[in-house]
């Protein structure tokens, strides 16, 4: 029975990787028993066809392994202050930390879905005659993978 509701949770996930910014409170974290979270996406199937976006960040962060993080002193960008990728099941997803503003170390966390290993590798390292831009190559590569939570 567990093997087919992860396997349920595997597919929902790639299913939810579009169209909103999926914002993420990070202050409240703990970690998330495996009960709990089966209960999450089993009250996700029966009602709004929604996954709560703080299941999902506490989801792969405890159970996603961690392929790589950029730091504010890397980015040097005027609104991304960290930008970690997880990969889980051979799926990338990236949460980023985002500035209020430019002069600001207060930051918002959203969680993108499905990212190719490509996309990422292009935002991390670049493309020929990329930008030298991350926050430019985020908008490139990753943006458009919001994951379709709440």
């Amino acid at each position: 029975m567990k093997k087919i509701i992860i396997l349920f949770i595997l597919i929902t996930t790639n299913m939810l990787c579009q169209n909103r910014y999926s914002q993420v409170s990070t202050s409240n974290y703990k970690s998330t028993s495996n009960n709990n979270l089966m209960r999450v996406y089993q009250n996700y199937n029966q009602q709004s066809q929604e996954v709560s976006c703080q299941a999902l960040y506490e989801y792969i962060i405890d159970k996603g392994y961690q392929k790589a993080s950029l730091s504010n002193y890397i980015l040097d960008s005027s609104w991304l202050y960290k930008v970690t990728a997880y990969e889980y099941n051979y799926k990338t997803y990236v949460i980023a930390e985002i500035k209020e503003n430019e002069y600001s170390y207060k930051t918002s966390t959203y969680i993108f879905c499905g990212i190719s290993n490509m996309n990422w590798n292009y935002f991390q390292f670049g493309d020929y005659n990329d930008s030298n831009s991350y926050g430019e190559r985020f908008h490139k590569y990753i943006f458009n993978y919001k994951c379709d939570c709440e």
